[in-house]
């Protein structure tokens, strides 16, 4: 059994390590990179099902086909999606198809009363690079606290069954029981209800 990584190591196969993965490659090339946070883990439960999330990932696949942006899908539903500058405009423009599709869910208004970004954060990496390092660093620590309760939970729960009594024994008293209301039991209307079939030599049954 694979041990649980300390707190702060990336799991490997992770979108949350992958993204820190990433974000550490990129700490020489910031100049023309950004990135926007989408924050879908607000919305409401019927909002963030599994398939609006892969709609709101798909939102940005021609992107990645053209390699100008890299998009991951967080374990909370949030998306985290890392482009070049010169494609801002293409950006935005899926960011506000995203704003439509979600126009019903309260974040969404409310951001619209309250004109805040509670929706996405933007970040500019040339000058904002330490802060989406920081919080790269800080989702994988908390996807993998949540993994080691997940699987601490667990395992207490293997223990309890397997410590769990099966029953009662089956002393001769209650073979008594079993024998005395099998005895009882009026079977005939399972009888009559069984199906009966003919073969006679190779012909089919009838």
């Amino acid at each position: 059994m694979m041990n649980a990584p300390p707190a702060g190591q990336a799991r490997p196969n992770s979108q949350e390590s992958l993204l820190l993965d990433y974000v550490h490659r990129l700490e020489r090339h910031r100049a023309d990179r950004r990135a926007v946070h989408i924050h879908l883990s607000g919305l409401q439960a019927h909002n963030r099902r599994e398939h609006h999330t892969r709609i709101a990932g798909n939102t940005f696949e021609n992107l990645v086909k053209l390699m100008q942006a890299q998009v991951f899908t967080l374990a909370n539903a949030d998306l985290m999606i890392i482009y070049k500058a010169q494609a801002q405009d293409e950006i935005e423009a899926a960011v506000v198809k995203l704003r439509f599709l979600f126009s019903d869910d309260p974040l969404l208004q409310e951001e619209s009363r309250s004109r805040q970004q509670l929706f996405c954060t933007w970040y500019s990496l040339d000058r904002e690079y330490d802060m989406l390092l920081t919080l790269a660093q800080k989702l994988v620590q908390d996807e993998n606290a949540k993994r080691s309760a997940a699987a601490a939970a667990n395992a207490q729960n293997a223990r309890f069954q397997a410590q769990k009594p099966k029953g009662s024994p089956f002393t001769p008293e209650l073979l008594h029981r079993v024998e005395s209301s099998l005895g009882q039991a009026d079977l005939a209307n399972l009888m009559r209800r069984q199906a009966v079939c003919a073969m006679v030599g190779k012909a089919p049954p009838t």
